[in-house]
């Protein structure tokens, strides 16, 4: 995530703060935790200090398109909390290596997921390898 957005999602977590201290809540984890079930109902982009984040932009909006293929490239920014030109260039080089495809339906894009292109990535087959790995180990 990027410092200004970083620094926006720590804006909200400090006004979601001073909102509950107002109804007399001091504990700053309720806070967090008000942003991580935002997160989690993917209302806003909120990542963690603690947790860093593996996948680039171009992994993150393969993922988007995956769980939501209707999704527009606006919403795509504001979940991942990024700009709307990191993930149009994500879009166009996913789409220029054939990951994904688009389809337009009236005045908006739909994304189709190549599975079997993306069943094929070397990073994919390396991921999966490792993960397996480590669930062997476990």
């Amino acid at each position: 995530m990027t410092t200004k957005n970083s620094y926006r999602s720590h804006v909200v977590e400090e006004a979601i703060a001073r909102v509950l201290a107002g109804k007399g809540i001091t504990d700053e984890s309720v806070a967090e935790d008000v942003m991580v079930a935002l997160e989690e109902l993917r209302i806003v982009s909120y990542q963690r200090s603690d947790v860093l984040p593996l996948l680039s932009v171009a992994g993150r909006v393969l993922v988007l398109v995956m769980e939501r293929p209707d999704m527009t490239m606006r919403e795509m920014a504001v979940r991942l909390g990024t700009a709307d030109t990191n993930v149009s260039r994500a879009v166009s080089k996913l789409a220029r290596f054939n990951l994904i495809t688009r389809h337009r339906v009236g005045r908006r894009n739909n994304y189709r997921v190549n599975q079997e292109e993306v069943l094929a990535h070397p990073d994919i087959w390396r991921l999966l390898a490792a993960v397996d790995g480590v669930m062997t180990n476990v």
